[in-house]
């Protein structure tokens, strides 16, 4: 595996009403060894991003695909008051990745607007995610 990670910009996506980063950030890169990959992404909810419907997903670097519906990494969702919910990073579909959030009623909730809580400013979403690839 190579030690240099490259840049990428994945989009922040629903399977509804697509949200808005507005001056919220995402932070994202990769890097790959033959088929191995590993991506991590960091979303930082900004005080005008708004956040449609739905379940979100993020963008894999293209052309790349995994294995859907098999989990691949970890995810961790901090809110601004101090609370922390983890969960497992899976490939939802071809390109698009999410997480399910553990600890809540369902155990398996994916994050939308009000999973596992009301999206705020200063909200984080840390998802890191690895595998074998098809380019």
């Amino acid at each position: 595996l190579t030690d240099t990670w490259t840049s990428y910009s994945p989009t922040w996506r629903s399977s509804g009403t697509q949200p808005a980063l507005g001056n919220g950030t995402i932070a994202a890169a990769y890097r790959q060894s033959g088929k191995f990959a590993q991506v991590h992404i960091l979303l930082t909810i900004g005080s005008t991003s708004t956040f449609g419907t739905g379940v979100y997903r993020f963008d894999t670097p293209s052309p790349w695909t995994f294995t859907t519906d098999r989990l691949h990494g970890l995810s961790m969702i901090t809110d601004a008051t101090g609370n922390v919910y983890l969960g497992g990073t899976i490939v939802a579909t071809a390109g698009l990745i999410t997480c399910r959030v553990h600890g809540l009623p369902i155990a398996t909730s994916p994050p939308t607007a009000t999973i596992p809580m009301t999206w705020a400013n200063g909200d984080k979403w840390y998802l890191q995610f690895h595998g074998e690839v098809e380019p």
